[in-house]
């Protein structure tokens, strides 16, 4: 497709600045479980998107009565849709709801302490427009504190699409790009309820990458860099109060699915070699997460013995013992080192 099917270019002092002209409708869905005091301000930030036919869809998994409809009506404007579980169910058949419930051509998850610039949408729209190969989009990235101040940020120059081949590479094996949370971007919505939607992992681990995967395996990712996905960190949020147990079950579950799932397998029948080679890269992703996560986060949180037995709920991966032994043996020689005393400036002390 050509670029003036789609845009209006037009002259700025600048150089040429590209106007959507499209009209597709765009499902923007929040999630809410029983978090509510983020849920104006996402509000705003959808409210404040430059992209006209936008259509707003808020689930309330929470049971959270009228609380969370009186919410949208007082701080957003426009129209939106609302749907509310009568009970709460696993977050993944959540995200699948409300795939589900979409009426936009493209859908995108946010949730909602997270935020997207005012060009998000365009922006999106725009490159898989640009590449109709490609089944998702995925922009720039800002990884945010509690205050919402820049912690990290990926890279400010990535090519506008890629291979589903080259973006598991340069997304998990070199850690190219310094993207990191995958939950928000722009998918075709037809391409995602195709494939399932999401799947049911333990507490949702993984189950963003596993519905990407499903998504682009055989296919492209659209990147663009003049857009901003924040993803805010929270200690306390849904994900990351995971108990040791639910992670590596829910680690477990998304090492079968790459063995188990049809749509993966429909490709590793097809080009065996080729997916050979991004398994091995998506296996090491997985145990090196786990490992990340147990040697900062749970070294924090446990007491000595349960963080030791925490290292083995993970599968028989030979390089993930052995860098568990390295960090075990490390921490082991740092207890025995000999003590440093400040030396008595009159003298050895009687």
């Amino acid at each position: 497709m050509r670029d003036a099917d789609f845009q209006d270019k037009q002259r700025t002092p600048n150089g040429i600045k590209y106007t959507t002209k499209m009209d597709k409708l765009v499902t923007i869905a929040i999630p809410i479980y029983k978090r509510l005091e983020h849920l104006s301000h996402v509000l705003g930030i959808v409210e404040a998107q430059d992209y006209a036919e936008i259509e707003l869809l808020v689930s309330d998994n929470g049971m959270n009565g009228d609380r969370v409809h009186d919410l949208v009506r007082k701080h957003y404007s426009r129209p939106f849709v609302f749907r509310q579980n009568p009970r709460t169910v696993p977050m993944g058949n959540h995200f699948t709801q409300l795939v589900e419930a979409a009426n936009g051509e493209y859908f995108v998850p946010l949730c909602d302490d997270d935020e997207i610039s005012p060009n998000y949408v365009t922006e999106m729209v725009n490159s898989l427009e640009r590449h109709p190969e490609a089944a998702v989009a995925i922009s720039r990235q800002e990884m945010t504190d509690l205050d919402r101040s820049v912690l990290r940020s990926s890279k400010e120059e990535m090519p506008p699409v890629l291979s589903f081949e080259d973006f598991i590479d340069s997304m998990w094996r070199r850690y190219q790009f310094g993207l990191e949370g995958l939950v928000t971007m722009m998918a075709r919505t037809a391409r995602l309820r195709e494939c399932g939607g999401y799947p049911d992992f333990c507490w949702g681990t993984n189950m963003d990458n596993a519905a990407l995967l499903r998504m682009i395996v055989g296919s492209s990712v659209a990147l663009n860099t003049r857009c901003v996905f924040r993803w805010r960190q929270d200690d306390a949020s849904y994900g990351w109060s995971v108990t040791t147990a639910e992670l590596a079950r829910g680690m477990k579950e998304f090492i079968n699915f790459l063995s188990t799932d049809p749509v993966i397998g429909r490709y590793r029948a097809a080009e065996p070699v080729r997916w050979r080679k991004c398994e091995e890269i998506l296996l090491r992703m997985t145990w090196e997460t786990y490992l990340l996560r147990w040697d900062t986060i749970y070294r924090k949180r446990l007491g000595t013995f349960d963080w030791l037995m925490a290292a083995f709920r993970m599968p028989l991966f030979p390089a993930y013992y052995k860098r568990v032994a390295k960090i075990l043996i490390r921490d082991f020689k740092a207890k025995m080192a000999p003590r440093e005393f400040p030396q008595d400036p009159q003298g050895v002390a009687e």
